[in-house]
């Protein structure tokens, strides 16, 4: 419940940070200076610089990152350079947003909906961390939303996107929910699409990184490891949240409220800011590629999108085709 959500989250800064010293962000061209690491670093109009995210009582550490995170510190050079960085998220309507609600630091107004949500929250990160970049965090998410239903959308929807540098994945919460009943048992069928997902995002961008997000929900078990599995494989740097102590009880429900929102992003912010000193003196190497998939060539045929849309009709709009 909500309730037990806001006593599980303690509002006091006990979250350990070996970098407390660099909270005003990363200045230095292609500097390998520790990044802030939450709850170290401007917020802005988000509530949370005092935030500890205690589980039983104890302050959480972020987590040992996992897979490999080569693509994740491309974009992270870029960014200390001081030059353009785009991420895309793509979700379901827990990642869009749904039911989050904050009131502002600062005076501000109410944080509804996709400007509550982590991805959002996520960029109030990046900005802070590397403030002479021009940092795009763009939520794509959409109500409902499964792999097998991004899949089928997805030359639509990377097509305007070539300059993409990262995209996180968080369709865990859906592929548990979305699918029909007879498909939510078939982890088998979960994972040759969400394989194919990841190959068609690399056939159609071929330099950007994928990052794994494992949502923390408590009935996802079968689909966690449809997902898991396929990460493993390719060894995409990724954030499980569903295999955290406690986790599971801490999101609570499908919707969680502006608590968990801020847990994940500011993970997401403490892993990143971990692979950057493990990588940054490696340079701007680029994600890994793929290589052989996990599922034979034959299974994934059966599972192909359309890559280059020639011609598009979205309902509702003045000029549907085009």
């Amino acid at each position: 419940s909500a309730g037990r959500v806001r006593s599980t989250i303690k509002h006091v800064a006990t979250v350990r940070n070996k970098f407390k010293d660099n909270e005003k962000g990363n200045t230095a061209k292609d500097s390998c200076t520790p990044l802030p690491v939450p709850p170290d670093y401007d917020h802005g109009l988000f509530i949370g610089a005092n935030l500890s995210y205690g589980i039983g009582g104890e302050p959480m550490e972020p987590p040992s990152p996992l897979g490999d995170y080569r693509g994740v510190s491309s974009l992270l050079h870029k960014l200390v350079a001081g030059n353009r960085g785009k991420v895309l998220v793509f979700g379901g309507s827990m990642t869009e947003g749904g039911g989050c609600s904050q009131p502002a630091a600062r005076g501000g107004k109410v944080l509804l909906e996709r400007a509550c949500a982590w991805p959002a929250r996520l960029c109030q990160w990046l900005r802070a961390a590397f403030p002479t970049a021009e940092v795009t965090v763009q939520n794509m998410a959409q109500h409902g939303i499964s792999t097998y239903v991004l899949f089928a959308q997805l030359g639509l929807l990377l097509e305007s996107h070539g300059d993409a540098d990262l995209i996180i994945i968080d369709t865990l919460t859906n592929d548990a929910w979305a699918w029909a009943p007879e498909e939510r048992r078939s982890s088998n069928r979960i994972s040759l699409v969400y394989e194919a997902f990841i190959r068609s995002v690399r056939d159609i961008l071929p330099s950007v990184e994928i990052f794994v997000l494992l949502a923390g929900c408590g009935s996802c078990g079968q689909q966690w490891s449809a997902q898991s599995k396929i990460a493993r494989h390719y060894d995409l740097p990724t954030l499980d949240f569903y295999s955290m102590e406690g986790m599971p009880r801490l999101w609570g429900r499908v919707h969680p409220p502006w608590q968990v929102h801020s847990v994940i992003a500011d993970t997401i912010a403490g892993v990143w800011a971990q692979s950057w000193e493990t990588n940054c003196s490696k340079g701007p190497l680029g994600p890994l590629p793929l290589g052989k998939s996990y599922w034979p060539a034959t299974d994934l045929a059966g599972h192909t999108t359309c890559k280059e849309p020639l011609s598009v009709y979205v309902a509702g709009t003045p000029n549907p085709t085009r």
